[in-house]
């Protein structure tokens, strides 16, 4: 009967060992890399963590159920203790990405939709709205090296082709990236020729980006802190359903490691006989 209790062990751990693997790798790190990749020449390390992490959970579920197959065999029980310690590990790997995805998701929105416009203007505060601080590096002291890759992509050309006429274009949901960097700044007040490419005001507004807009596409408002603001905006909303996921797989993880350890380790209690054989001699002797 215990073999049997440990085969469907085995069993179950496989099947959480798929399911989450599944989540990390096919929803979370998709999730995470088709919102960033609406950002060009960024990228974020985790999405590659993601994968690994994927896959070394499958594997390490699949060993635990070979070994909770073959529990009674030899020295099983010592390389299912090592199971234990792995597992562990990765689920501290995966908490410490609950974590990371969650700061990021917790970010301050900083959109708010423009007057007479569909989409939303972004701001960058950089010393404020929660911006953990090796994003806030990225958008500082790091941002030249990505305003010039920015200037080779051709992500903001597309929009003058999609949005010819004005009014399309102030209809159009924008990504942050294309409403950030694409364009100048709704309260600049910039006469529209095309997506890309505005006639200025004589005396713009008092804005910093007003003066960095320029209709070179190489240039457009890649240095424009609007551009900084959209990164930003971009992280934030591609951590958040990859946070939810990993939360879940997090949960389903220590489940099964509980559930595991329980029925390798705590024996049940075997039911009391209803009647001892001594008691009965006795009664019969009488």
């Amino acid at each position: 009967m215990a073999g049997i209790t440990h085969k469907v062990t085995g069993i179950i751990i496989l099947l959480v060992g798929i399911i989450s693997a599944f989540i990390i790798i096919f929803l979370a790190r998709m999730r995470l890399e088709s919102k960033i990749d609406q950002f060009p020449c960024f990228h974020i390390s985790q999405s590659s963590q993601l994968f690994f992490l994927g896959a070394l959970i499958l594997a390490a579920n699949v060993i635990g159920c070979v070994l909770f197959c073959c529990y009674k065999k030899g020295m099983i029980k010592w390389l299912l203790l090592a199971y234990w310690v792995s597992m562990i590990l990765l689920i501290v790997w995966v908490a410490y990405l609950v974590y990371f995805m969650y700061k990021l998701s917790a970010i301050q929105d900083s959109g708010a939709v423009a007057t007479s416009r569909t989409y939303s203007e972004y701001h960058l505060n950089v010393d404020g709205g929660g911006i953990p601080g090796w994003l806030r590096r990225r958008v500082t002291d790091g941002w030249d090296s990505l305003a010039g890759c920015l200037g080779s992509s051709d992500k903001c050309a597309v929009l003058s082709q999609k949005y010819p006429m004005a009014q399309d274009f102030f209809n159009a949901t924008l990504t942050p990236f294309q409403s950030g960097c694409c364009k100048p700044p709704t309260p600049c007040e910039f006469q529209f020729v095309n997506a890309t490419n505005w006639i200025a005001e004589i005396n713009p507004r008092v804005d910093a980006d007003c003066t960095k807009w320029s209709n070179a596409q190489a240039q457009l408002c890649y240095t424009c802190d609007s551009c900084k603001a959209g990164l930003v905006a971009t992280v934030r909303s591609a951590a958040n359903d990859p946070f939810h996921l990993l939360l879940l797989a997090l949960v389903l993880l220590i489940g099964v490691i509980v559930f595991g350890v329980v029925s390798a380790y705590v024996k049940p209690k075997k039911p009391k006989a209803e009647n001892d054989p001594g008691k009965q001699s006795k009664d019969n002797a009488t």
